[in-house]
């Protein structure tokens, strides 16, 4: 199952956007322009989340829009590892409008390491 998430740069920049920001409702030309990737490889990778089950999707008006399926079977753990790799160099991300609205602990900020004392010091 692996395989089929991680294997190219369109399905990570989906996976990257989908699990930053679990709230969202979004359809295939918004995250085209949003992710700068051509419409069939948006298309094409939504079709393969969705059969997976880690998307799921509605249709209003005339769009049809997906979200993360919080109920898939390791959606946290996936979660876990996107944002954790966020930060790391070199990692594809999402256009620079995909993370604009997040809340900061969502961000690709980097973090600073903090120092901490268990027990008693001299």
């Amino acid at each position: 199952m692996l395989e089929h998430l991680f294997s190219s740069k369109a399905r990570i920049k989906l996976l990257t956007r989908f699990l930053s920001d679990p709230e969202a409702k979004l359809y295939t030309r918004q995250l085209e322009r949003e992710l700068d990737e051509p419409v069939n490889a948006v298309r094409r990778e939504l079709e393969r989340f969705e059969a997976l089950g880690l998307l799921q999707s509605f249709k209003e008006g005339n769009l049809k829009y997906y979200t993360v399926n919080r109920e898939f079977s390791i959606y946290p753990e996936l979660r876990g590892i996107i944002l954790k790799a966020q930060g790391m160099p070199g990692l594809a991300r999402p256009g620079p409008s995909a993370s604009a609205g997040l809340p900061g602990h969502l961000k690709s900020e980097p973090t600073r390491a903090r120092e901490m004392v268990v027990g008693e010091t001299d």
